[in-house]
């Protein structure tokens, strides 16, 4: 996400969310293809981020999120600001993005949601060059018991 500071000339600064709050619904599809089997996936994505503008100034903050890749075919995609969905636009490239108004320590949501297929292994991935996360949560429910984390990853603490 970023935030357009208009000091005589906009310019770009990252804005990290104060909090993320990720759900993820995977369903396990197994099919067969002549004598191969291939693990199939349906997902249902919706994540939420609050975005705050701790400043004593009125801002305008571009959110851009990132879908997974810009290969996959999305259902039901939706991009929403606090709690209404709006209109984004869509870059090749598979952003989203929009431009929302905070007003001086003005906190809001955003996020998005979708629902995509794919095949063998579906990760979340905090975004090239992320350095800082703040209140993150991570909700994933499946319908298969077994959960692989790739390497040079660590898995996550669980709570019930």
């Amino acid at each position: 996400m970023c935030e357009n500071v208009s000091y005589g000339n906009p310019r770009r600064i990252g804005l990290i969310p104060e909090a993320s709050d990720i759900k993820v619904d995977l369903h396990l599809d197994q099919r067969k293809k002549g004598l191969l089997w291939f693990s199939t996936y349906t997902v249902a994505f919706d994540g939420v981020y609050t975005i705050h503008n701790p400043t004593p100034v009125r801002r305008d903050v571009t959110v851009a999120l990132s879908l997974p890749t810009s290969e996959a075919i999305y259902d039901d995609l939706r991009f929403y600001v606090r709690d209404k969905e709006v209109e984004a636009v869509t870059t090749s490239q598979g952003w989203l993005s929009t431009v929302v108004t905070l007003e001086p320590g003005e906190a809001t949501r955003v996020g998005m949601a979708y629902r995509s297929r794919g095949v063998d292994s579906w990760m979340f991935v905090l975004g090239k060059g992320a350095t800082q996360v703040k209140n993150l949560r991570v909700e994933v429910t499946t319908d298969f018991k077994a959960i692989d984390f790739p390497s040079r990853t660590i898995s996550p603490s669980f709570s019930s």
